[in-house]
């Protein structure tokens, strides 16, 4: 690091009772954007992050909020002034603790984490930070399922490969099967109720942003990409995360994934069909071909259509399993 960045990083610390003589510079996870200092004088190891001029100010309201609540993040702290942030000329940077000695979180603690995550972070005082504005009606979110099914459908129409044909048209039938099925639950209920309770998702629950503390608690990290919206999307991007990362036997992830789930988001569990009906839908498939079909020339798709028979196949089985297992309904 230039000496000119350090000492403009060190000003920054000062802002919050942190004298020069008292901090050493440990590491640069992100250049330009993560800093771990120790506190010397505190025994402290301190984490400071930067958000460029123009960004929403909402990760780190939300982070603080979250904090002051007692939900098990790392403390966030405060300027002399009594801010959350200090605002330079490039943009904000706000300190929080680095925990250390994390360990690995297991499937059920995720699950319960991001639950809990759910029923804590419905903030209204934070809404006029929110950069989407609005919660989707139920005309928009049914809408969003109905252009993947547009989009496979011309996917299905480019490809050459007769066999690649007929495994998208296959998870078109299973994706029409899933929205018919969603369209007969009380979407528009849901939907209301995540609105008046301000409900937020995280955004990218990934395993590298929820860990075990050495007490055995669970710890939640990063809202960059935290939203205002229905918590259903978090627990859909966990669903694709555990069965993708299964090592065996896929669809034993689903059913203590919406047990654990709704044993703590108890709300929720009038509208559990809806979450069933939109884990049918074959959200995988589509990822994956939709990254594809934007990395690969089209006259080479057909030299991936082993891997796509066999996320269809999943698709097909989930499809299945969801739709047929009553004993936990």
């Amino acid at each position: 690091m230039n000496p000119k960045n350090r000492k403009a990083l060190l000003k920054v610390l000062e802002e919050y009772h942190l004298p020069i003589q008292d901090v050493v510079l440990i590491s640069e996870p992100k250049v330009n954007k993560v800093w771990v200092f120790q506190d010397t004088k505190n025994q402290k190891w301190l984490l400071l992050k930067f958000i460029k001029e123009g960004k929403s100010l909402f990760p780190i309201m939300l982070h603080y909020y979250l904090s002051e609540s007692g939900f098990s993040v790392p403390k966030v702290y405060t300027t002399i002034n009594n801010q959350q942030y200090v605002h330079t000329q490039k943009g904000y940077y706000y300190l929080t603790e680095f925990v250390q000695n994390l360990e690995k979180i297991d499937e059920k603690q995720r699950v319960e984490a991001l639950a809990k995550f759910h029923v804590h972070a419905r903030f209204p005082a934070l809404w006029n930070f929110n950069e989407k504005g609005e919660f989707p009606d139920s005309n928009t979110f049914l809408k969003s399922y109905k252009s993947k099914l547009d989009e496979l459908t011309k996917w299905r129409s480019s490809v050459r490969s007769s066999t690649l044909k007929e495994t998208i048209n296959e998870v078109i039938q299973i994706g029409s099967g899933a929205f018919q099925q969603l369209q007969t639950y009380d979407v528009e209920g849901y939907l209301e109720q995540t609105s008046k309770q301000f409900t937020i998702c995280h955004g990218d629950f990934n395993m590298n942003n929820a860990f075990v503390t050495d007490n055995g608690n669970f710890l939640v990290l990063d809202f960059d990409r935290a939203y205002y919206g229905p918590p259903l999307e978090d627990f859909r991007f966990l669903m694709m995360s555990q069965t993708r990362n299964a090592k065996k036997d896929q669809l034993s992830k689903l059913k203590p994934l919406f047990e654990h789930y709704f044993a703590i988001c108890t709300e929720d569990l009038q509208y559990k069909d809806i979450f069933k009906a939109d884990s049918m839908f074959p959200h995988e498939f589509y990822k994956q071909m939709s990254e594809l079909m934007g990395q690969v020339k089209l006259k080479n798709i057909g030299k991936y259509e082993e891997t796509f028979v066999q996320i269809a196949d999943f698709e097909k089985k989930k499809y299945d399993y969801l739709l047929n297992g009553s004993e936990w309904n």
